[in-house]
């Protein structure tokens, strides 16, 4: 399986990250601007909030190395495309979601390192010197995610006839690495994913509910409008889950931390399906009453 965590992993969050290049234009990064109020409150709890509620979950179960740092680490992995999936889905802002996603690629790849280590200092094994080298990391990130990301941009850029026939077959592609993804974790780990799945899911669910509620809730006090408060709820609650799996597989050569970010998909949908249902449903009859 080395092959496998050496070469698959990062091709796979490459071609990803390239996939996700390829729906961005500058004016995404630029949207942020245009909605200072949702721009504020979202990064905030996805660069703020969101690393901070990892560290309380984690002090839960400081005895467990594995489980408190594939909680921080999945803390520190903002967005991912399945959240611009999701906004579109419930008929939310997408545009605001892909904006999201535009600027957390870029950030993550700073902030990523800093929050991992000192998740690493605070609950790792008693005894063991595995940090993240920060330059060498931040460069992994940027060569994993923001170069692809800028590529896939520069190719729409230049040639928007052809990225418009091909977009869709890769996005499917995306959605299959992303099981490959999952599936290779599960591999690596099968034996503590069957012994552990259900002490790790309610925290799984815990990430989701909190994050996403607190989202929402702060969208609201920020005087948003409900299309925001779902998109920004959306954003704070859910996690890249694929560069979770690289960096704890590939950077920390410790592919039992991503063992939480192979549950999540699984578990953050018990609260998120029935909130993204009723969301769409809400919107479809304002729709209906505007018609």
């Amino acid at each position: 399986m080395t092959w496998v965590v050496q070469y698959f992993l990062p091709g796979a969050v490459i071609a990803i990250m390239f996939a996700v290049g390829l729906d961005l234009a500058p004016r995404d990064f630029a949207r942020v601007f245009k909605y200072p109020r949702a721009a504020l409150v979202g990064l905030t709890g996805q660069l703020v909030f969101l690393p901070a509620l990892g560290f309380l979950l984690a002090m839960l179960v400081k005895d467990d190395p594995t489980l408190a740092i594939g909680i921080i680490l999945l803390a520190a992995c903002p967005g991912g495309v399945t959240s611009n999936m999701v906004s579109y889905l419930a008929r939310a802002h997408t545009a605001l979601s892909v904006s999201f996603t535009a600027v957390t690629s870029v950030v993550s790849f700073i902030t990523i390192p800093l929050i991992v280590n000192w998740g690493l200092a605070a609950f790792g094994e008693p005894g063991a010197e595995i940090r993240l080298p920060v330059l060498a990391t931040m460069e992994k990130v940027f060569l994993l995610t923001i170069l692809p990301v800028l590529v896939g941009m520069s190719l729409r850029a230049l040639l928007p006839g052809l990225v418009g026939r091909i977009e869709p077959y890769l996005q499917r592609v995306s959605s299959l690495l992303l099981i490959a993804i999952l599936g290779v974790i599960f591999t690596l780990n099968w034996d503590l994913f069957i012994e552990q799945f259900w002490r790790y899911a309610p925290f799984a669910v815990a990430m989701t509910m909190v994050a996403g509620g607190a989202g929402y809730f702060a969208a609201k006090a920020a005087g948003l409008d409900r299309r925001d408060k779902f998109t920004i709820s959306i954003e704070v609650g859910f996690q890249n889950i694929s560069l979770a799996q690289l960096i704890a597989a590939t950077i920390l050569g410790k592919p039992e931390y991503g063992l939480l970010a192979a549950i999540y998909p699984f578990a953050n949908w018990v609260p998120l399906l029935p909130w993204l249902l009723y969301f769409r449903h809400r919107s479809n009859t304002l729709a209906a009453g505007e018609a």
